[in-house]
């Protein structure tokens, strides 16, 4: 193995994990890469490999972040840290699944527990 070339892997996933996050807070969790996002990723500096690799990551994450099991999580999480059942907007989910803690079904992470909380104090629960 090369570990120069399985750095660069790494990178490139790495920021096409990110990127697509940012697309799905732009457009929600149905973000795609239309020509208008390609063209803009392109004159950020995207080569032709962190395009691909962002055709790869985008969908899996949408259709994470979509799962039912993914997003009743969210909102247990939501609801045992704020006390409430107020309902969340797709937005702010989004946001929630960005921080949730990917090792345990039953724990948010911290940044999660402030954000939710944060939330909470938004939308005035």
């Amino acid at each position: 193995m090369d570990p120069h070339r399985d750095a660069a892997l790494d990178a490139r996933t790495d920021s096409a994990t990110a990127t697509a996050w940012k697309l799905m807070a732009e457009f929600g969790p149905r973000a795609d890469l239309s020509p208008d996002v390609t063209a803009r990723l392109r004159a950020a500096g995207a080569d032709e490999a962190g395009i691909f690799a962002l055709e790869v990551t985008l969908p899996m994450l949408a259709r994470d972040m979509a799962s039912g099991p993914r997003l009743n999580l969210i909102r247990s999480g939501f609801q045992a840290v704020t006390g409430q059942s107020q309902s969340l907007r797709n937005h702010e989910l989004l946001e929630l699944r960005r921080h949730t803690d990917v090792n345990s079904t039953a724990r948010m992470s911290p940044v999660a527990v402030s954000i939710a909380r944060c939330t909470a104090a938004d939308i005035g629960v």
